[in-house]
This record gives C-alpha cells, sequence and structure tokens, in this order.
C-alpha cells in the first residue's frame, strides 16, 4: 500500500478538477489519497482540518505566515510540479519610458528583498497589525527605508494598485511607501480587482518571493511518516504500518 492511500486530502471544492490541485499531484507524482474532505481553498478550515486529524494533508499558499510558526511542515515539490509564480510589479509602458530609470530602480530594489518567507512574515505583520506599518517596518529594516527628500519637481504622479485579496495589498503598499520616500507622488488605489492584463504593460524585475500551493501536513504527521518532500506520500508502507 502506498502512503497516500492511507491518508485524508482536503482543500478548496475545486481541488478535485482544479489542474495545479489533485490531478497535478496525479499526473506528477501518481499520488491517489484515501478520501478527499472539502474545507477551503488555504484558509482556516484547512487548517483547523489539520490541527483536528480530520485531514492529514492540506494546501496552504506558500506565503501562509502560519507556517513560520512550525506547527505545520510545507513539503518540498521535488519534482517541480507546481508552475513559478513570483510576485512580478507591472508598470504602464509609457511610465516605464518617460521615467524608467528611478522608477524601475526604486521598484527593483524592493522586489529584490521580497523572498517568499519574508513575503510570509509581512504577512504575519499584518494579521497582528496594519499594511501601511508592516511595509514601512520591512523598508526600514531591509535599510530601504526613506531617503534624503528629493524635489518632486517633474516627477511624476504615481498610481499604485493592486488586486482584491490582503496580500497583494500588502505588496503595493510596500512599493507604494518606497516610491514615496524616493520622492514621487503616490496614490493607491488597493483592492480594485484582478491583475492588468492588455497591451501597454511592461514587467518590471521579479521578486524571490512565490506565492503558490504547497502542500502542508502537520509537524507530527511529519515526524510520524518521515515526510519532507512531496514524493514521500507515494512511499510503499506495510500493512501494519497503521492509516495515518
Amino acid at each position: 500500500m502506498i502512503l497516500a492511500e492511507t491518508l485524508v486530502f482536503g482543500s478548496g471544492p475545486e481541488c478535485p478538477t482544479e489542474l495545479l490541485c489533485l490531478p497535478l499531484l496525479r499526473a506528477r507524482y501518481g499520488l491517489t489519497f484515501k478520501e478527499f474532505r472539502v474545507t477551503d481553498a488555504g484558509g482556516p478550515r484547512t487548517v483547523e482540518a489539520l490541527e483536528t486529524g480530520a485531514i492529514q494533508v492540506g494546501v496552504l499558499f506558500t506565503t501562509d505566515p502560519r507556517l513560520l510558526a512550525g506547527d505545520f511542515v510545507l513539503l518540498e515539490d521535488d519534482r517541480h510540479a507546481q508552475p513559478a509564480e513570483s510576485v512580478t510589479p507591472i508598470l504602464r509602458e509609457e511610465l516605464r519610458m518617460a521615467h524608467g530609470a528611478d522608477l524601475a530602480a526604486t521598484i527593483d530594489a524592493v522586489s529584490a528583498e521580497l523572498t517568499t518567507e519574508r513575503l510570509a512574515d509581512l504577512n504575519r505583520r499584518v494579521l497582528l497589525g496594519s499594511s501601511p506599518a508592516a511595509a514601512a517596518e520591512f523598508l526600514t529594516e531591509r535599510r530601504l527605508g526613506p531617503t534624503p527628500r528629493v524635489s518632486r519637481r517633474n516627477r511624476p504622479a504615481i498610481v499604485v494598485g493592486s488586486a482584491n485579496f490582503a496580500e497583494s495589498v500588502t505588496v503595493a503598499e510596500l512599493y507604494a511607501h518606497a516610491l514615496a520616500d524616493a520622492g514621487f507622488p503616490v496614490e493607491r488605489r488597493l483592492g480594485i480587482g484582478n491583475p492588468l492584463r492588455g497591451t501597454g504593460l511592461a514587467a518590471l524585475q521579479p521578486a524571490p518571493a512565490e506565492n503558490k500551493n504547497g502542500i502542508v501536513v502537520t509537524a507530527a504527521t511529519a515526524a510520524r511518516h518521515g515526510l519532507t518532500r512531496i514524493s514521500d506520500l507515494g512511499r510503499a508502507i506495510g500493512d501494519a504500518d497503521g492509516s495515518g
């Protein structure tokens, strides 16, 4: 018997048919689980189900601050099933052409410091306070805080927008703070909708941070079965090894 066949998997209702969820685990890892239970997509119901043992394997996003506490183990995607989903700022092309050097340099400097772990910690700070305060702290700690003010003459007014979920708002606040510190007039339009699409847009340097599906077990489950990688779930076990 395969270990995964003894474990209950939980996530949002779309997971059995969503390409980057159970179908991907079957195709890339050959995993079939004992049962699928509907919880939510990386949210509190999944966390509760893992903690109570209603499920043994679940999906949390890789920048979830709860992964920093040590109660859960993010299994390594050792067969690189999940595609890269780096945080990437998008700029209107006319702005990049007119003011590209200063503007791009300011944004790229922030992106370079934004790793997955740091973004998870930023999300944790937002839960304890607010996006503006967490953004200001992050920039100061990474030595990207306020710089000597430069003249705003001929500086374009930069409208910083975000998608309508909490992490996107937080990241947009980070860039807005950095631009304001660099002397750009900034207007915020946060939580306005889905990411921009269309022509006339330019992608700047992506951050190392990635927010994608993470396959998670509790620390106790990981210790019991020796789990560090997703492929470990495909290990053959004896009948006496228990049901997980």
